[in-house]
């Protein structure tokens, strides 16, 4: 926690000792709190099912993809305006976003949650603003493809590092946050077990179907999670 060293000896409050969360940062401590139900039976199973359908339909795109490239990259250029809005949408309230945003306000302040959110919202925003027709119009595969064509196989190496490097990160900030919520069902889950379960079930249901995989499965979460 950031508050750890900071409150050594904590003082005695009215109803009993403060915790340090309360003492340095003025925010009330944790209540207890007692789960309803068997986290494992109910919530893990919960979690598990949402996996299996999002599998399935990873299986069921996959046989649809047929391996052909234009398919597999860009969904053959053929998806309609509320998929496609729903699929972008998915990529915003993932679990990197949904923890990350709790986690950062909660321990630092209102402001560091809130970058979150509004970056991904401003990144959108722009991208539908400057990029996507022109990228739409060149029909591309790729966005290095795109620069490529553009700027010369250079910009295509330059853009293809810069796009690993950052999908890199928000792939590890998925992992460890879906890893959380499987620690969180399950008690006897390390954290490492945690990211490589993740990690598996994610390259299960993506890379056979390619984009699609990923529209179709991001519309079935975001149900899932406005529901």
């Amino acid at each position: 926690m950031i508050t750890e060293g900071l409150c050594p000896a904590l003082p005695a409050g009215e109803d009993g000792p403060l915790c340090c969360q309360h003492a340095v940062c003025n925010i009330p401590c944790p209540a207890d709190w007692q789960p309803r139900a068997s986290l494992d039976t109910f919530y893990g199973s919960a979690v598990v099912s949402s996996i299996l359908l999002f599998c399935m339909t990873g299986i069921v795109v996959k046989a649809n993809v047929r391996g052909m490239l234009e398919q597999y990259f860009v969904a053959g250029r053929g998806l309609g305006l509320l998929v496609t809005t729903l699929g972008l949408a998915a990529q915003c309230i993932d679990s990197n976003a949904l923890l990350g945003t709790v986690d950062a306000a909660y321990k630092y302040n209102f402001w560091d949650g809130a970058v979150i959110p509004i970056g991904l919202t401003a990144s959108l925003v722009l991208n539908g603003l400057l990029l996507a027709k022109h990228i739409n119009a060149a029909h591309v595969l790729t966005l290095p493809d795109f620069y490529a064509r553009t700027y010369g196989p250079l910009f295509e190496v330059l853009v293809s590092l810069v796009l690993c490097t950052t999908f890199i990160c928000v792939l590890a900030g998925n992992l460890v946050g879906l890893g959380r919520v499987l620690q969180f069902c399950y008690g006897g889950l390390s954290q490492a077990g945690g990211v490589a379960a993740s990690a598996l079930l994610t390259a299960s249901y993506t890379m056979g179907g390619g984009l699609k995989s990923v529209v179709y499965t991001g519309v079935l979460s975001d149900d899932d999670k406005l529901g």
